[in-house]
């Protein structure tokens, strides 16, 4: 029986690793209308496609249904919004190009800096469990998970936190516009707004820092040269701090999400962190391959080849799936299970492989980690609290996010 394309499909939204799982064991390369892509769902698939760059480029080409965030039949909303329309900078870009964004970035998220960053990650995390310590019941996703990692790349770039919504927003209109199929025409147009008001933000602090240098990312991209001795203008620094803004909000936000939910959702292995702390980086590492939160991403194909046995011409996109692939039982035994003995769980590829692997990886651990270690210290239980309503994710394809998630405390 041929497998049916099941991508805009409410049910596999929400709960899609069945569905991932029929498609490595039947289509592990398969070509879906809804996506206008091929949908790679097998851990060594997809390992191929992320280690060859030269044939599965990350630069987007012409594809109106798969990916519009650069497309040129929206930028007049740019335009008469008085701003630069979005530019391939950091995740869809290839060689030398992808070098130059990289090299301008790396620095501020080495293990030196981070080391620098962790008091105040530390701070961030206990001023944000303080609103609700005292409380029976929060919905820890919207009172803790949205806001931790957007307050930490606030302080990084150099913004305000009190700007939170406008920029939460913004990372939700780019996260959407990378899978735009599922979007109607309506709402990508309303998505491209939201981008563009974003861009006038961003501008307005570019044009701050030019004038009065700080000591933030942004003002160091702003006055610092690239090795190739010409400076970042200001629709590349724009389009990268649109790059940091998603990661900073949706990848980590659904990292803590996720993780919490594997946690505090399983009493047994909750007493069993609270019992030896010492297990908790493995936990998480379990927790971001099962629930990756950045769950697909797409490549172009610069000329015919074949990924397994399926021949895949030049000019198509295929949909790289990080959530299928780390749920792929030829390379994790029992890969359902949630194991903090396994040995091979940091082959996980919740942030990519290859020369795209996800520059803040360091710092969404970080804050992972410490999150849950001091919600496990200041609690003595932590349990779901969602009644009889079940917990729910957002409609897209790219990330894996809840859309809530009530818990009850006790101290």
């Amino acid at each position: 029986m041929p497998i049916e394309d099941r991508f805009s499909s409410p049910e596999t939204i929400e709960s899609p690793y069945d569905y991932y799982d029929s498609l490595r064991e039947q289509a592990p390369v398969y070509f879906s209308p809804t996506l206008g892509a091929y949908f790679i769902s097998r851990y060594d698939d997809v390992r191929q496609v992320l280690s060859n760059p030269d044939i599965f480029s990350s630069s987007p080409r012409a594809s109106e249904q798969m990916f519009t965030n650069f497309a040129e039949k929206y930028q007049f909303i740019y335009r008469d919004k008085g701003t630069c329309p979005p530019l391939q900078t950091l995740v869809t870009t290839d060689g030398d190009t992808h070098r130059r964004y990289r090299r301008a970035v790396d620095r501020t998220f080495s293990p030196k800096a981070l080391q620098a960053l962790a008091p105040l990650v530390d701070a961030t995390i206990d001023s944000l469990i303080d609103t609700f310590i005292d409380l029976e019941s929060v919905d820890i996703y919207q009172e803790f998970c949205l806001k931790l990692p957007l307050y930490v790349i606030c302080d990084v770039v150099g913004l305000p936190h009190g700007d939170a919504a406008l920029l939460r927003r913004g990372a939700d209109a780019a996260a959407r516009l990378a899978v735009a199929a599922l979007e109607s025409e309506e709402t990508k147009v309303a998505l491209h707004n939201e981008l563009a008001d974003l861009h006038l933000y961003f501008q307005r602090y570019i044009d701050k820092y030019r004038a009065a240098p700080a000591d933030n990312l942004l003002s160091r991209l702003i006055h610092t040269v690239p090795e190739d001795g010409t400076p970042l203008d200001d629709q590349e620094l724009i389009s990268l701090l649109t790059v940091l803004n998603v990661g900073g909000n949706e990848t980590t936000t659904n990292g803590l999400g996720n993780t919490f939910l594997l946690c505090f959702g399983n009493p047994e292995q909750q007493r069993r962190l609270r019992d030896d702390p010492t297990q908790i980086p493995t936990f998480v590492e379990e927790a971001l391959r099962l629930e990756s939160p950045v769950a697909a991403l797409p490549r172009w194909v610069t000329r015919d080849t074949r990924i397994g046995d399926v021949a895949v011409p030049a000019g198509s996109c295929v949909q790289v799936s990080y959530a299928a692939a780390n749920r792929d039982g030829k390379q994790f035994g029992c890969p359902a299970h949630l194991d903090t003995q396994r040995a091979d769980v940091k082959k996980h590829m919740a942030f990519g492989y290859g020369p795209h692997f996800c520059v803040g990886s360091m710092l969404a651990r970080l804050e992972i980690h410490k999150s849950l270690a001091r919600l496990l210290e200041r609690t003595s239980d932590i349990r779901i609290d969602n009644g009889d309503e079940p917990l729910r994710h957002d409609c897209k394809l790219v990330v894996r996010a809840l859309e809530s998630l009530p818990i009850r405390l006790s101290l």
